[in-house]
């Protein structure tokens, strides 16, 4: 169970996961990166040596991200934004330039290493949400601190689920290259459209809740508070 010092330390992390939902908007971290305004990969060319293309998506690998965990000793997936977040965007990407492969130690140019941070500093927050919502499924208590990102990681990731599994399906059935095209286009831009109507709702859900209408986490806080 996540626990909070203060009702400011609680609220400044709800803040942060709602601020951070976006980044599950897609299940694509090249798309995650565009919407930004980042780009999904650079190029790097120093005099006399090769090019380098350097993706994004390496960041947003799930055993990359296992790797940089036990080089630093973290035996427990981390589930707080503030503070713990920035803290180890800052050991991730010091991990890539120095300890992770011989392709990320050429970065030197300043541009080059502003990209790495904002690219590192979004992985990490993706994976902690992620942490965050393989908690709430296995009904840990106060693994969100914001009950209604929880709503809005569960309605993104069933619909990423199914994302995934109907496209399987329609792969599996339909033979005519054809057909099968334009279902899949027809499919995706349904896709597309549901989350573009999920989105709004939950923005007017919180939108509309009274200020200190928080969720049960506070109760924990106030019990604290008088021990």
């Amino acid at each position: 169970m996540q626990i909070y010092a203060s009702r400011d330390d609680l609220r400044r992390e709800q803040e942060a996961e709602w601020e951070a939902l976006p980044l599950w908007y897609s299940d694509n971290f090249k798309q995650v990166l565009e919407a930004s305004g980042i780009a999904p990969e650079v190029v790097i060319q120093h005099p006399g040596a090769k090019i380098i293309t350097l993706k994004g998506g390496q960041f947003s690998n799930e055993r990359t991200w296992g790797k940089f965990l036990e080089s630093i000793k973290q035996t427990s997936a981390p589930r707080q934004l503030v503070g713990v977040a920035e803290q180890l965007a800052v050991q991730y990407k010091r991990w890539f330039l120095s300890s992770f492969t011989g392709r990320y130690r050429v970065i030197q140019a300043e541009a080059d290493l502003s990209w790495l941070e904002q690219v590192t500093s979004r992985a990490v927050k993706r994976f902690i949400l992620l942490n965050k919502y393989k908690a709430y499924l296995s009904q840990q208590s106060g693994a969100f601190a914001n009950p209604l990102v929880a709503i809005g990681m569960l309605l993104l990731m069933k619909y990423h689920d199914l994302g995934e599994e109907t496209p399987r399906l329609i792969h599996h059935i339909v033979r005519d290259p054809d057909l099968l095209r334009a279902l899949l286009d027809a499919y995706f831009e349904e896709h597309q459209q549901a989350l573009r109507q999920v989105w709004p709702l939950i923005d007017t859900l919180r939108a509309s809740l009274p200020q200190g209408m928080i969720g049960p986490a506070v109760e924990e806080v106030g019990n604290q508070e008088q021990m």
